[in-house]
């Protein structure tokens, strides 16, 4: 079997050589002020000149054209450029708006003089057909006769001049290392999804690709190829568990106002001094919603429930309990005056509009369906099939009219005109408003999954989380799906795979926290609105869990 693996690998070399060797150069891109649907605007690198290659083949050459000069990559560079080049390998970015997205990131962790340094090349497709045959690998040389064998193709000069076969052999450890076969980490794939990417001709992807990934991987100190381990964190406790309270006398009736003592906690550490404002609703691993600053001080127990969600003002929480008393609540920010709005079981998620007239939330149950056939087989499974309700934090009556969405509706958020709201099914993030259609925002692809919308302060973005490949990571995107950002980093080779969860706004905008478990367990970190800036926020004494069903675990309040 192994020697069947190493054969295959050898011949998918030979493949990729011979179509190197067979495609045309690509052609000029469109031009990046056009606005065509695919061109990526770069602020320093131009298509309009003849010949030039696109904007991404001009990054990934330049940048290899770049090593032994002034502004070569830095490790530092290597390592934040690595898992973003990593993601044209393979399937991880499905669309133009996300590809362009991956492109903006690169360039921005480069530096201004190597981007004009890149600029002032002026890449041409002879200039990448002269680097290709620098490689060894005859790229749009003459010679390249369709059909050539792969034994003859293994020796064959390239554009007229001999291979030593030492360095063919380098080459194909290069290219090895750099993910384009199956047992590099993006598996052939690699090729099909850069040339979609961005690269106008057949087989240049890889081409350029590989080697630029095997350089950056050799700079960050890493392997291409590593194993991602993930981490595993504690479980959260089942919603239908019974939730402790914080008071063990006598449980209060459904119409009761208990007036629990709040428990003062010691204070939570602050990673680092820091001018943000407001306080955190936040669900402990136990159950309890506590409260905290977000310097850090005035941690306190509250009550017992999930998805707490802020007021407007800051001064109450709205939650729900799956226990006795069920129901949807509200108490004040010290423990006191709880009150029940609503007595039926089952609900989910509530959130405060900003105008504090509504408190939005699911209401339904657990439905039991046929999963639908693939690699892990059918069977069935377990979705949450409900509506969107409006409740009357004064009078605690339901609204007339449910609000339009779809049955497997979850996770609620109002934008600030409280009449928007976004959420998430099995489809993606959509929005929705009472006399519109819900309206669908993300691609719907088997192998992604969305969760935990979270509408901006501002109204121009809505933040959420996106799972693929086995974890979780937090992106932004403007409300009518456009614009699509990563904010949280893909983990570099070698590190352990993590998760970022749960993003709640500031309530000035300027900010979003969220949950992670980067450094083994599940805790309070903070980023700036673009995703820079990200550090751990709070070291809570008390333990935190998650378990990626779609439950609001932190809320930001005023």
């Amino acid at each position: 079997m192994k020697l069947l693996y190493a054969g295959l690998l050898v011949w998918i070399l030979l493949a990729v050589l011979l179509a190197g060797c067979d495609a045309n150069v690509p052609t000029a891109a469109t031009s990046a002020n056009t606005g065509s649907a695919g061109s990526y605007a770069s602020k320093y690198l131009s298509t309009s000149y003849s010949g030039a290659l696109s904007v991404m083949n001009q990054l990934m050459l330049g940048t290899l054209k770049l090593e032994g000069t002034a502004n070569a990559v830095t490790p530092e560079q290597a390592k934040t450029l690595l898992p973003l080049w990593q993601l044209f390998q393979g399937s991880a970015l499905r669309d133009n708006a996300e590809r362009n997205a991956a492109l903006a990131a690169i360039e921005k962790a480069m530096t201004p003089a190597q981007l004009q340094a890149i600029a002032a090349m002026q890449l041409t497709d002879d200039d990448l057909r002269a680097w290709a045959q620098e490689q060894g690998l005859g790229f749009g040389a003459p010679g390249g006769v369709p059909g050539t064998p792969p034994a003859a193709l293994a020796t064959r000069p390239a554009g007229g001049g001999d291979v030593d076969p030492t360095a063919r052999a380098a080459l194909r450890a290069t290219m090895q290392a750099g993910g384009g076969f199956p047992g590099g980490q993006g598996g052939f794939q690699g090729a099909r999804g850069t040339r979609t990417a961005g690269s106008s001709g057949v087989g240049t992807g890889g081409v350029l690709l590989n080697p630029l990934i095997a350089l950056l991987t050799q700079r960050a100190g890493g392997s291409a190829n590593a194993t991602r381990t993930r981490v595993t964190p504690t479980a959260t406790p089942s919603p239908t568990a019974p939730i402790p309270t914080l008071t063990p006398t006598n449980e209060p009736t459904p119409t009761a106002t208990p007036t629990p003592t709040a428990t003062t906690l010691p204070k939570a550490t602050p990673a680092a001094s820091s001018a943000l404002t407001g306080k955190l609703a936040i669900r402990a691993a136990d159950g309890t919603i506590y409260v905290v600053n977000v310097d850090g001080t005035g941690l306190h127990a509250v009550t017992a429930g999930i998805d707490p969600t802020w007021s407007p003002d800051g001064q109450k929480i709205a939650f729900v309990r799956w226990a006795e008393p069920w129901g949807l609540f509200t108490i004040n920010v010290d423990g006191t005056g709880e009150r029940q709005l609503i007595s039926d079981k089952d609900l989910r998620q509530p959130d405060w509009s900003p105008d504090g007239q509504v408190i939005v939330v699911v209401k339904g149950t657990l439905e039991t369906v046929s999963a639908r056939p693939g690699p892990r087989g059918g069977g069935e499974m377990q979705l949450w099939a409900g509506v969107l309700k409006g409740v009357n934090p004064d009078t605690g009556a339901y609204y007339d009219g449910d609000y339009p969405a779809h049955k497997y509706v979850q996770s609620p958020s109002w934008a600030p005109d409280s009449q928007h709201l976004a959420f998430e099914n099995e489809r993606g993030i959509n929005t929705t408003a009472k006399g519109e259609d819900p309206r669908l925002l993300t691609p719907t692809l088997p192998e992604l999954t969305y969760s935990t919308p979270a509408w901006s302060p501002a109204g121009d973005r809505i933040a959420y989380t996106r799972e693929m490949h086995g974890y979780w990571e937090i992106w932004s995107m403007r409300t009518d799906g456009s614009d699509r950002w990563q904010l949280t980093p893909v983990s570099v080779p070698d590190a352990p795979a993590y998760n970022n969860v749960c993003p709640t706004w500031s309530p000035d905008g300027q900010h979003i926290a969220f949950l992670t478990d980067r450094s083994g367990k599940w805790e309070v970190w903070v980023m700036r609105a673009d995703g820079t800036g990200q550090r751990r926020l709070l070291d809570l004494p008390v333990p935190l869990a998650y378990g990626f069903n779609g439950d609001r675990i932190l809320d930001w309040g005023r």
